[in-house]
């Protein structure tokens, strides 16, 4: 069993950060798809949740094919930093999240005057909670898309928070120094795939 060098924990956290953004990638895709669904009588808002589905659609792809082709690696054998095709799509991605947390929080704003709407029109209906049955008015659509908007800004919280852990992980590769033995390894096990 080989000891990892301090570059290649670098390079395994920024790998389990990825992942993490893409689980919460699936959870804010399928609210905002949901969302899109039932945001009938809110048509402001579907220029913003059209922007998030594409967003968390476009990551579901990328984000696959990074982790799976591990494309954060080191440049060469004696920089141990990332290339920098990988610095400008990952600022890129990282834009795309910053907007998309934007627009999620927009949505939820917007969608605050509807959160304890109810259907009155459709009638009492059978409610249960874990120990009994009764009567209650269901939530319209419009509240529903608020408590969808609730748990977006929750999941899009997650992923900015592997974002920013992400990147400040793959700053030490600026700030630390490394002997070029380090840096040589790091390269030989994660540069060559």
């Amino acid at each position: 069993m080989t000891i990892m060098t301090r570059i290649q924990r670098v390079y395994r956290f920024g790998r389990i950060c990825i992942l993490g953004q893409w689980f919460f990638t699936f959870w804010v895709f399928g609210v905002t798809a949901t969302s899109l669904h039932l945001s009938d009588g809110l048509q402001f808002i579907v220029p913003m949740l059209g922007y998030i589905v594409s967003v968390a659609a476009i990551h579901v792809v990328v984000t696959y094919f990074s982790v799976k082709a591990k494309t954060a690696k080191p440049a060469s054998p004696t920089d141990p930093r990332p290339s920098l095709w990988y610095i400008l799509t990952y600022s890129v991605s990282s834009l795309m999240w910053f907007t998309t947390m934007a627009c999620v929080v927009l949505v939820l704003v917007r969608t605050m005057p509807f959160a304890d709407e109810k259907d009155k029109e459709g009638g009492l209906r059978k409610c249960h909670s874990k120990y009994k049955t009764y009567k209650c008015y269901y939530s319209t659509n419009n509240a529903q898309v608020n408590t969808l908007a609730k748990i977006n800004t929750a999941a899009t919280s997650f992923i900015i928070i592997f974002v920013v852990a992400h990147w400040f992980e793959i700053s030490k590769l600026w700030w630390q120094k490394f002997t070029p033995e380090e840096i040589g390894e790091a390269y030989d096990l994660n540069g060559r795939s």
